[in-house]
């Protein structure tokens, strides 16, 4: 490996040659504290020579160097140059302007123009609405990167307007004004681009990410997901004018983000490897993958790189759209299946993490046609009971051993040749699960200890309770299930020596009703809500319409009632 490392100043390396950020590198992520530094930096160190970090590239050739590590620097100081032009052709400085253009756009040995940075992922906005001299040829639509480079336009763009407002306090003319704006804005150019940093130059791609990954995978500034896709786009040659990587790599991203903002990329990344191969944490789960890819691709040509890495790309996109499923069952699952919804959503109610593995393999058989949906149905039913007593009811904790239960069940389930093979694996996991459940002693006193008011965070799960003793009890109501509210058939006005909050609060005391007929009844008495009852026998629990009185031991009795039922009924593992 032949390395060149030395000193240098943006000025050289813009005028090195173009500079290409490959399509799998991650796209322009600098948030505002991140250039409100950078701008902090570069503005407060006045003599100029401010030292920004090492840049790593390799050689492309003729003139092209693909950027392996720096890319978000010199996104940032092309899009601060862009600024400065603009203002100065904004005071119609036109060949000032120009004169820093040069290190933005310049013309090769054949004397064809180009953009010095060049970069795939956000084309064609960043050349168009930013890098362009002058008026886009056409308008686009800003995508989510293509916003934090605007962003980031904008952002600096404001810093040079109050940097030019300081630079001009006092009386001044018009013209003078004019003079030490120019005068200031040829200042800040220099700054710029006496930039220092260390340039670290490679003979190929190759050298080149060896490099940049012994400075990377330490987590001082790449993501897991920032780490897989340079490791597996490297594999993936553009072919015609389809770029594959791209298209398969946006799917993914997409698809994750359509989950909400609490799933993360790197987890999905973490979950979908340890469902299909062996289980790895976040910071060990870059090694896994690039060896086990490393060791597919060895000795192999450049073709069969490219399968493998296409092969594993298409892996992370099909677990993609199952993290869909997982997460946004509502969007992505068919009313139809609407009892894996039920439990997909149940698991999310509870907050727990541990079956994610297993229930994303799951969802793969599936769709792949290795399990039925009846079989993925009583499986999912199994996971939701169990984390319903042990997480959401006892709140037990694990030592992690359920994870990596869960997380052997997903491989032994992906590695399945046939469908009694997969049974086989869920069958056992499911026995597995029954073995290390809460005794019903421990559950009845979790179970009873539930409350619904309005400051209470178990509130979800007191409706989650509810509906689910009404199908088991074939309790129908007047609204959609999700237009319930609870009532509290002793009503919470009226707590007082014999009705304690935990009482009145407790899940013994609480029904499901319309919001019409909850207004009905209001804060009525036992008696006269239980005249109503009557007439709604089939939306009301029989226990509650049954009861010739209402009183704390009766409420008590219910919820004791209730746990039994529960444990050995509703939420029982089969």
């Amino acid at each position: 490996m032949k390395i060149e490392a030395a000193d240098t100043e943006i000025s050289k390396l813009l005028k090195s040659g173009y500079l290409v950020i490959p399509r799998f590198q991650r796209p322009y992520s600098w948030k505002t504290e991140n250039l409100r530094d950078f701008w902090a930096d570069i503005t407060e160190n006045d003599e100029g020579n401010y030292f920004i970090g090492s840049m790593v590239i390799y050689s492309m050739g003729r003139d092209m160097f693909g950027v392996v590590d720096g890319q978000q620097r010199l996104t940032t100081i092309t899009i601060l140059l862009c600024a400065i032009r603009d203002k100065l052709s904004d005071l119609g400085e036109k060949e000032l302007a120009l004169g820093v253009h040069n290190y933005i756009e310049t013309a090769d040995r054949d004397n064809v123009k180009g953009f010095v940075l060049k970069t795939e992922t956000s084309f064609p906005y960043l050349q168009q609405e930013i890098q362009k001299f002058g008026e886009p040829e056409v308008k686009l639509v800003p995508g989510e990167e293509e916003v934090r480079l605007q962003a980031a336009y904008d952002y600096l763009s404001r810093q040079i307007d109050d940097y030019l407002k300081k630079s001009s306090n006092g009386l001044l003319s018009r013209i003078e004004k004019r003079d030490k704006h120019i005068a200031t804005l040829k200042h800040l150019r220099e700054v710029v681009l006496q930039l220092k940093a260390i340039k670290i130059e490679l003979d190929n791609e190759d050298d080149a990410y060896v490099i940049f990954e012994t400075l990377n995978t330490r987590g001082q500034d790449l993501t897991l997901s920032d780490l897989v896709k340079n490791s597996i786009g490297s594999l993936i040659s553009k072919k015609d004018d389809v770029d594959v990587f791209k298209v398969i790599w946006d799917s993914i991203t997409n698809n994750i983000g359509e989950c909400g903002q609490s799933v993360k990329l790197d987890t999905f990344f973490v979950h979908s490897w340890s469902s299909r191969f062996s289980a790895v944490t976040k910071l060990k789960a870059f090694k896994a993958i690039k060896n086990a890819i490393s060791s597919s691709v060895n000795g192999g040509d450049e073709a069969k790189s490219r399968d493998i890495g296409l092969s594993h790309l298409r892996a992370f996109a099909t677990d993609s759209t199952m993290y869909q499923r997982m997460y946004a069952p509502e969007a992505h699952l068919k009313n139809s299946q609407y009892m894996v919804k039920d439990s997909l959503l149940a698991l999310r109610v509870f907050n727990v993490e541990q079956q994610t593995t297993y229930v994303l393999s799951l969802l793969r058989a599936h769709f792949e046609g290795k399990i039925s949906y009846k079989t993925l149905r009583k499986a999912l039913k199994a996971v939701e009971s169990f984390h319903f007593q042990f997480n959401a009811i006892t709140s037990s904790r694990s030592s992690g051993s359920i994870s990596a239960m869960y997380s052997r069940a997903a491989k032994y389930l992906h590695e399945a040749a046939d469908t009694n093979a997969a049974g086989i694996v869920i069958q056992d996991l499911t026995l597995e699960l029954g073995k290390r459940r809460p005794t019903l002693e421990e559950f009845s006193l979790g179970f009873r200890g539930i409350k619904y008011n309005v400051a209470n965070r178990s509130n979800a799960l007191a409706k989650y309770i509810l509906l689910n003793f009404a199908q088991h009890e074939n309790i129908t109501f007047d609204v959609d299930s999700n237009r319930l509210t609870i009532e509290h058939v002793h009503p919470r006005s009226s707590i007082d020596a014999n009705w304690s909050p935990d009482i009145v609060d407790g899940i013994g005391n609480l029904i499901s009703l319309s919001e019409a007929r909850n207004k009905t009844v209001g804060s009525k008495s036992y008696e006269d809500k239980n005249k109503h009852f009557k007439d709604w026998q089939g939306s009301i629990p029989k226990f509650v319409f049954d009861s010739q009185d209402w009183s704390p031991e009766i409420v008590n009795l219910r919820g004791q009632e209730m746990a039994k039922t529960a444990y050995n009924e509703v939420w029982k593992l089969e």
